[in-house]
């Protein structure tokens, strides 16, 4: 415990030994709600199964303005998409998504109003964030248990359930600015929102939210942590050869620059001797000093939302999306040094720039091969758009003792990549500089800058488009008596059709654009998903409750499936709620894992287990190998099993101490290997991940040459997380100095096992890894004081330190320390109508602990890269 909860803990000790109990209204007069993980309405929140909830109060407090930023405080997410791992993710550029527990996005359920969204439509199986309207939202609900047999058994991890404000009337206008400290990163968001009507006196209300929010870009040059990839005081160093002024290639090792001398072209490129397995008089190209480690950043979000109510028991309801982001990411400039066949690029001997006497000097004759980079076209920059649009219609109401909900929900996903400067493609660039017009060494003349100029491609490279078509209906209602009230029942039904659209322009497919893939995307695909769900609330006493529920599913292109889930409810008092629930999962894989076409995805240089101690040979030890990489049409589902139990205590008013065991076991993991994990688990994985060419005559008894590497997806073993969900909300007495209000909620894990076929389990806790960073501790703690008009906020979020996945350059291990970020805020409603906030984000300026595993020096998936921020909101009602 840190700091803020030591504390509070404290502080709010003494004020507990003196609260009284809160009394309670009578049952008939207490509200049935529902909450997310169930159907049936209920007076209690606290259910079976574990909820946190995030209120709107809460995002405000914490300045949270997407729903990305929001989640990524949340402790039970872990290594989710951002804004900043776009800049290097060219598979779903602009993706924000939810990674519950840790296990991949596709394993969480993302839902608005209790149904689904269409997913990302570029290369994803998850919803995008950013087309979540947090402005609009009224509460966020958790469910960390996951396989909902509710919502979906694809629910692995849990669902996430963002619920918009309804019923409101009035007008609220909200203003805000944020300002880095440091340049770049600023932010400004504007909010309107209008609702007019009353339900029990107008029998109709409209509800409207539009949103706008605009972050600047962020140049890497612009913090200290990644300025550069030259790091020598963390063993490391992250640079190119592939550079400018451009390196010749005298040998497969050597390297000479005629402008080493000079000192290359600082910031941009720097000499040195050595360079990896590299030396020579080298011009190192630092990618840190032309890239963005953050987009700029467009969002306009407009939600709707209209409800009819056509008699005192029928209300017939329709609600809208618009989301449209705008993301422009910058690369470093384009490297070049290979043909579209791998061969070496040559500047011609009777080029009007040939370094004739520096190569004369180092024995240099002929054409020379070049490690280039087309530094004076700037960074590779391309625009992402994305578009999300959702229209819900449907009815709810009661016949009588049962309830019921009717809706048809249509969502769809459009992305579009536009290329607009720095993308080279090879068929231009090696006649170009084969033409010895373009200056490799220096300025270019203005023959030489639209020469260069005319090697890009400019234009749409590529356009996707996700659908999503669901029918739902639910009735709930109580049945037979028993001690402790009467049985509840929820019966439901949902029909939908994925369909997925995913095209690269045609010059992709050839391979043609330097630094990037040919032929990413998955073709045309679709399917249609059928389910009934049966939910069954049995209160056996006034105290202990069992919940049972099952659904089955019919898949169009894997059959069906049925998941039982089971769940009790025990209140042996007053003040202490015990709880726990078991049951299935079944998680289908997406179309992306399916239909993404199989690619050459590059090559590596490793060593043939088998061959190489034989032969001996270059060709058998250092390779290259061809990668295989894509989506694999034989997958099978995952299964999982998630167990959880815990309890809940309210000592004292005021008080509420939690803590929730919880257990996934997943099988049949759709994951990837790397051709090291192939070649190096030979045993296991050399039959069926390498593919060979004929037998060697002059090694008869040894298997032929590897031709391929296969690293597209498969079904590869187990995985089991286990750990320990921890809350603890207090409150103090109002008094004079005011009222204090305190929450924390951590996740401890200790167990993140995976298991691969033939090999023994591997723990990733503690480590960064190919799930990423698994911290086994992280937390966020809020400290909120409010006496009259005023009102301030502390809170901090923290997580414990990793191994890092990259070794120092000397071959020590590196541990990446703990990171705690503070934000402090204070409030004013004094004014009419009015409330201000202003506030600072990452108090202390605290910079993202260094790793090598990242080209910048930073995990994008939880780090701020903002550093200290000044925000001002100024929000206005018209009543």
């Amino acid at each position: 415990m840190t700091r803020i909860a030591c504390a509070a803990a404290l502080v709010f000790a003494g004020w507990a030994a003196s609260a009284l109990a809160q009394s309670e209204p009578p049952l008939d007069e207490r509200i049935r709600i529902e909450v997310t993980g169930s159907r049936i309405p209920r007076i209690e929140v606290e259910t079976a199964l574990p909820v946190q909830v995030i209120t709107r109060d809460e995002i405000l407090r914490g300045n949270w303005t997407t729903a990305g930023e929001l989640l990524a405080n949340l402790p039970a997410n872990l290594n989710s998409a951002t804004p900043a791992s776009s800049i290097a993710n060219f598979g779903n550029p602009g993706l924000e998504s939810a990674n519950l527990r840790g296990l991949g996005d596709g394993n969480t359920l993302v839902l608005l109003n209790g149904r689904r969204l269409a997913n990302y439509a570029f290369l994803s199986g998850t919803v995008n964030l950013g087309s979540i309207p947090l402005a609009a939202i009224d509460r966020v609900e958790i469910l960390k248990d996951g396989a909902s047999s509710i919502y979906g058994t694809d629910a692995v991890a849990g669902v996430i359930n963002f619920i918009t404000r309804k019923d409101y009337t009035g007008m609220d206008v909200v203003g805000q600015a944020g300002i880095t400290e440091r340049g770049g990163g600023d932010r400004y968001q504007t909010t309107v929102s209008a609702g007019w009507g009353n339900l029990a006196a107008d029998h109709v209300n409209g509800f409207v939210t539009l949103d706008w929010q605009k972050e600047t870009a962020l140049a890497a040059r612009d913090r200290t942590f990644s300025a550069t990839g030259y790091r020598p005081d963390q063993g490391y160093t992250n640079l190119s050869v592939n550079s400018f002024p451009a390196n010749i290639r005298a040998s497969t090792n050597t390297f000479l620059n005629p402008g080493y001398a000079s000192g290359c072209d600082p910031p941009l490129s720097t000499p040195t001797t050595v360079l990896g397995s590299r030396n020579g008089e080298i011009c190192a190209f630092d990618f840190a000093a032309t890239a963005n480690i953050l987009p700029d950043t467009e969002r306009l979000t407009i939600l709707a939302r209209g409800t009819w109510q056509v008699t005192p028991e029928h209300q017939l309801f329709a609600e809208y999306l618009f989301a449209r982001t705008k993301m422009t990411l910058a690369f470093s400039p384009t490297p070049v040094d290979r043909d579209l066949e791998d061969n070496p690029i040559y500047y011609p001997a009777d080029g009007p720039f040939y370094p004739t006497a520096y190569a004369s000097a180092n024995g240099l004759s002929g054409p020379l091969k070049l490690n280039y980079r087309t530094v004076s076209l700037g960074p590779r920059t391309d625009v992402v758009t994305t578009e999300a649009q959702r229209l819900v219609v449907g009815a709810q109401g009661d016949l009588g003792e049962w309830s019921y909900n009717l809706g048809y929900n249509h969502s769809q996903n459009t992305a579009e990549d536009d290329y607009t400067k720095g993308w080279v493609l090879a068929s231009r660039i090696i006649p170009a500089l084969g033409s010895g017009l373009v200056d490799p060494w220096g300025p270019d003349t203005q023959t030489g800058q639209d020469l260069l100029a005319s090697t890009q491609f400019i234009g749409v490279a590529r356009t996707a488009k996700g659908t999503l078509d669901q029918v739902d209906f639910s009735t709930t209602g109580a049945w037979l008596p028993l001690p402790g009230g009467p049985v509840a029942l929820a019966l439901g039904a949902e029909w939908r059709h994925e369909a997925l659209a995913d095209h690269p322009a045609a010059i992709l497919d050839t391979g043609d654009v330097i630094g990037v893939i040919a032929e990413v995307n998955p073709q045309d695909a679709s399917r249609t998903v059928g389910a009934l769900f049966a939910e069954l609330s049995l209160p056996l006493t006034k105290e202990l409750e069992v919940l049972a529920s099952v659904r089955y599913d019919q898949y169009s292109d894997f059959g069906g499936t049925t998941n039982p889930k089971l769940g009790i409810r025990w209140q042996p008092a007053k003040s202490l709620l015990l709880r726990g629930a078991w049951g299935t999962g079944f998680r289908a894989p997406t179309l992306v894992d399916l239909y993404t076409p199989q690619f050459t995805a590059g090559q590596e240089n490793l060593s043939d287990p088998v061959r190489c101690p034989v032969t001996n040979t270059p060709e058998d030890c250092n390779g290259p190998f061809d990668v295989v990489s894509g989506g694999n049409p034989q997958l099978q589902p995952e299964t999982s099993t998630q167990t959880t139990a815990g309890f809940i205590w309210e000592p004292a008013k005021g008080w509420s101490i939690g803590a929730q065991w919880w257990h996934i076991a997943k099988s049949n993991v759709i994951s990837t290997l790397s051709a090291d994990d192939v070649l190096g688990l030979y045993d296991s994985f050399g039959g069926s991940n390498v593919i060979r060419g004929p037998v060697d005559p002059a090694y008869p008894g040894l298997p032929g040459p590897i031709a391929k590497i296969l690293t597209y997806n498969q079904n590869l073993g187990s995985l089991k997380t286990s750990g320990i969900d921890f809350a603890l909300r207090a409150q103090s007495p109002p008094s004079s100095l005011g009222q204090l209000s305190f929450s924390f909620a951590g996740t401890y894990v200790y167990q993140f096992l995976e298991t691969l076929p033939g090999t023994d389990p591997y723990s990733y806790v503690g480590q960064m890894g190919f799930y990423g960073s698994v911290p086994r501790w992280r937390h966020y703690a809020e400290l909120y004081w409010q006496q009259g008009p005023w009102g301030a906020t502390l809170s901090e979020s923290y997580q414990s330190g990793v191994l890092d996945s990259a070794v120092k350059i000397d071959g020590e291990p590196r541990q990446l320390g703990a990171y705690s970020l503070w934000n402090l805020q204070g409030t004013y409603t004094a004014l009419r109508n009015t409330t201000i906030a202003v506030g600072v984000r990452n108090l202390f300026d605290t910079a993202p602990p260094f790793t090598g595993a990242f080209q910048f020096g930073f995990d994008p998936a939880y780090a701020d890269v903002h550093g200290r921020t000044f925000y001002a909101r100024a929000s206005y009602s018209f009543r």
